[in-house]
């Protein structure tokens, strides 16, 4: 199965419409204002990070989520690189050395944002984190491109 864009927009809204109509949710998972939220909604239907989820979704073949995590070849070829790779800076880097099991390209993108921002030093909107989500985004641009094999 491969996805298109209106998959990946009614996939936005299903992630959304429960924290903008369940109040009680929102108080057990205080993210952010609902005016906070539904920026971040439209920013993820803007051309370009459709595009790019395009992207992650149909090479990570997320209909499967077995196949997602194991036979992607995205993920195959991205364990072949180590993380100096993405030319990250110091700070992110130092952050990122504290987590031992994070070697390879790989393994960066198989972490969620919320797990990376138990990280010391990577929070939601630091920097360092904005650093990280372009990383990968580009990343799995060039290997969609066919630069990285």
């Amino acid at each position: 199965m491969k996805y298109n864009q209106e998959d990946i927009i009614r996939l936005i809204d299903l992630a959304f419409s429960d924290y903008t109509v369940n109040e009680d949710f929102q108080r057990k998972v205080p993210l952010a204002a609902p005016s906070d939220m539904e920026h971040m909604q439209s920013l993820l239907k803007q051309p370009e990070t459709l595009q790019a989820l395009l992207i992650v979704f149909n090479e990570l073949n997320l209909c499967d989520p077995g196949a997602a995590f194991h036979a992607s070849p995205l993920l195959v070829a991205a364990d072949q690189y180590p993380l100096s790779y993405l030319a990250l800076s110091n700070r992110t880097i130092n952050a990122l050395s504290h987590q031992p099991a994070l070697v390879t390209v790989g393994d960066l993108l198989r972490m969620s944002d919320a797990e990376l921002t138990r990280i010391r030093g990577i929070g939601p909107r630091s920097k360092a984190m904005e650093e990280i989500r372009t990383a990968r985004i580009k990343f799995i641009r060039e290997f969609h491109d066919g630069l990285i094999r």
